[in-house]
C-alpha cells in the first residue's frame, strides 16, 4: 500500500514541478510580467497573448501577442480595448507542449487603456431612409438646375 502512495506522490510531484505560472501587471496602456515554472526556472521563449472573452462569445479574441525573452519576461503595449461589461480580458502563456497559464486583468488594471466603441449595427429601414432622402436631394437638386437654365 505504501508503495502505491509513495508512487502517487512521486508522480504528482513531477507533474508540479513542471508548472507554468504567468504574472502580469498594467501601467497605463502597457501590460509587462513574466512565465515561469515552479521552482522559479523563467519561461523562455514561450508565447503569451492577451484574450478578450464576451460572456455570450464561442472563443476568446486575441487582442495582442509576444513571446518571452530569456528571463521569461514579456512586455505588450494595448493600444485599445472593447467595453468589458461581462466579458474577460486575460493575460494567457501556452508552452508548445500544453502548459498553460492564466492572468486575469480586471477592469481597475486596464483603467489606462482607452476603449474601443461598440460595434454599431445599422437596421435595413435605416439604409433605406438613408438612400430615399439621397434619391429625393439629388431629384431636387436637378430640378432647381433645370428651373435656372
Amino acid at each position: 500500500m505504501w508503495v502505491l502512495a509513495t508512487w502517487l506522490g512521486m508522480s504528482l510531484g513531477v507533474g508540479w514541478a513542471h508548472a507554468l505560472q504567468v504574472f502580469a501587471s498594467v501601467d497605463g496602456t502597457v501590460v509587462q510580467g513574466s512565465a515561469y515554472f515552479t521552482g522559479g526556472g523563467p519561461a523562455r521563449a514561450v508565447p503569451v497573448g492577451i484574450e478578450f472573452e464576451a460572456a455570450d462569445a464561442a472563443a476568446a479574441t486575441q487582442l495582442a501577442d509576444t513571446v518571452t525573452d530569456e528571463q521569461g519576461s514579456f512586455r505588450i503595449v494595448l493600444e485599445r480595448v472593447p467595453p468589458l461589461g461581462n466579458a474577460t480580458v486575460q493575460v494567457v502563456a501556452e508552452t508548445i507542449d500544453g502548459h498553460r497559464a492564466v492572468w486575469t486583468l480586471t477592469e481597475e488594471d486596464l483603467a489606462g487603456v482607452p476603449r474601443q466603441a461598440p460595434p454599431r449595427s445599422v437596421a435595413v429601414p435605416q439604409i433605406l431612409t438613408g438612400l430615399a432622402g439621397i434619391v429625393v436631394m439629388t431629384s431636387l437638386a436637378g430640378w432647381v438646375a433645370r428651373r435656372r437654365g
